[in-house]
Parts: structure tokens; C-alpha cells; sequence
């Protein structure tokens, strides 16, 4: 109103995002290409479309988050999980923190490059800190933006071999901005962990194999893009990254006391 404009036309200047470079559109379709089953050229416009949509997606979940945060925005809807089928998991190996006989097991697949995954983490960290006694968080890759992104998931099984692995899951995402090909190395070595242990890990058809196994099982989920978050096997559907994902599992903990009964860690496997 302030601005003599209608709601598109503001919405529209408010979701304005750059155009996908074209190494991102290279790197997405290398990491997909088996799945996509076409010729770079026959998808490049389709891939061009998703990446602004997932922009845009992320600049209106920002701004819905910050206008809940200022109270200039109140929702009219419950943040929870879906009424979906409850997923099933194999978490065998998966690195997870928190109870060990939670009310609430929260499986989440992410991507280290990928900034909403770097927030979930944030907000999952404070969530297990605040329930460590109600809630189980497991961990489980899913890098679809290929390259790095699996080079370091990796890296951090690797990390998890010597049970270091969320000092490292957290150190990758505080240094994501400058995330490059010897982050992983770098970051072992200020945990620190035997190096040769660490180094002679990486490449390992053992690390290959727990980072394709965890992706192929996301894929057969229904995992598109990240992070995917499953709370007691079932699909989180908020779209603030804080304070809906809290509340979602918050009411989950109630639902749970209320039936009067823990679940098992391996909730859904």
C-alpha cells in the first residue's frame, strides 16, 4: 500500500533472485544424472527453473521467518509433521546424538553446501541441547549438489569412524562459506584426529558406500532436495527453519507424554 503497488507486483520485487550460474546447473545435473536419465541440453532450461524456484523458496521462507520474529505476521496453521505413512529407515551405522530412549527420534537428510541445512543444524543442535533427554537426532547424507558436497559427507563418516563426527559435522557447516577441495584435511587436523586414520579413510569404498547407501535410501523416500527431515518417521512440513521445526517437536514430545510412551531410537527402521 505504502508503495502504490498491488501484492504480485511487490511479492515479485521481493523474490527476485540471480539466474544459476552455469556451473551450478552443471554441477546439479553431474550429481542427478543417473536419476534424470537425459542429455544435459534436453534438461538445462528444466534444471535452470528449479535452482531459481528453490531461490526464491528460501527468500520467502527468510522473509515469512523474520516477520513471525518481529510479530508484523501471525500464521494461521500448526507446524507439525505430515499425515503421510510413517517413512522407514535403516540407520544402522548413522552417526546420532542425544537420548537413547527418545520420545522423539528427528532423521534428518542434509547437504553440507546447502545454507538451509546449515540452519536446521543450528536449530537441531539447540533442540537436543534443550530435550537431551526426550529427543534423538540422527544424521544421514544427502549431497545433491555433488562434488564437494560428497567429497565432505565423506569425510565426515571418516570422522565418525574416530567419534568425532559432529565436532566435524558442526565445524563444516561454521566454515561452509569457505568450504574448498582441502576443508576436510583442514578441519580434521584442528579437531584434531589421527590424520593418517583420517586420510587413508577418504576415498575408501567403505566412505563411498555409507554416502551412496544413505543417498539411495533418501531417493527411495521421496528426497528431492535438503534438508529433509522425517520427526518419528514422519515428514516435517513447516517452512520456518526455527522456530516452526521447535514447535513441531515440542508438540511431538507432548503428543508422545500424552500416549505414554517412549519410541525406539530406530524409530522407522
Amino acid at each position: 500500500a505504502e508503495q502504490g503497488q498491488d501484492r504480485d507486483a511487490v511479492l515479485a520485487d521481493l523474490l527476485q533472485v540471480e539466474a544459476p550460474a552455469e556451473e551450478d546447473i552443471n554441477q546439479f545435473y553431474r550429481a542427478n544424472q543417473q536419476r534424470i536419465g537425459r542429455p544435459l541440453h534436453e534438461v538445462k532450461a528444466l534444471i535452470s527453473d528449479a535452482l531459481v524456484q528453490e531461490k526464491q523458496n528460501a527468500v520467502r521462507s527468510e522473509l515469512i521467518g523474520w516477520l513471525e520474529k518481529e510479530g508484523r505476521l501471525t500464521l494461521d496453521r500448526e507446524a507439525g509433521v505430515s499425515a503421510a505413512p510413517e517413512a522407514r529407515f535403516d540407520l544402522s551405522g548413522a552417526p546420532a546424538i542425544g537420548s537413547a530412549d527418545p520420545l522423539v527420534t528427528i532423521v534428518e537428510f542434509a547437504d553440507y553446501r546447502c545454507g538451509h541445512c546449515k540452519r536446521a543444524s543450528a536449530t537441531l543442535k539447540n533442540i537436543i541441547e534443550a530435550h537431551a533427554q526426550e529427543v534423538r537426532w540422527v544424521m544421514l547424507d544427502f549431497p545433491v549438489l555433488g562434488g564437494l558436497s560428497r567429497s565432505l559427507a565423506e569425510a565426515a563418516y571418516c570422522a565418525n569412524q574416530q567419534s568425532r563426527f559432529w565436532d566435524f559435522h558442526h565445524a563444516v557447516f561454521e566454515q561452509q562459506d569457505s568450504l574448498n577441495e582441502s576443508s576436510a584435511v583442514d578441519i580434521a587436523r584442528s579437531l584434531p584426529l589421527d590424520p593418517e586414520a583420517f586420510e587413508s579413510c577418504l576415498g575408501s569404498e567403505a566412505a563411498s558406500g555409507f554416502v551412496a547407501q544413505s543417498e539411495a535410501q533418501g531417493l527411495d523416500l521421496g528426497v528431492r532436495g535438503t534438508p529433509a527431515i522425517f520427526i518419528n518417521g514422519r515428514k516435517y512440513s513447516g517452512g520456518n527453519l526455527e522456530g516452526d521445526l521447535q514447535r513441531a517437536v515440542r508438540q511431538e514430545i507432548n503428543r508422545r507424554n500424552a500416549e505414554g510412551g517412549a519410541v525406539s531410537a530406530n524409530s522407522g527402521q
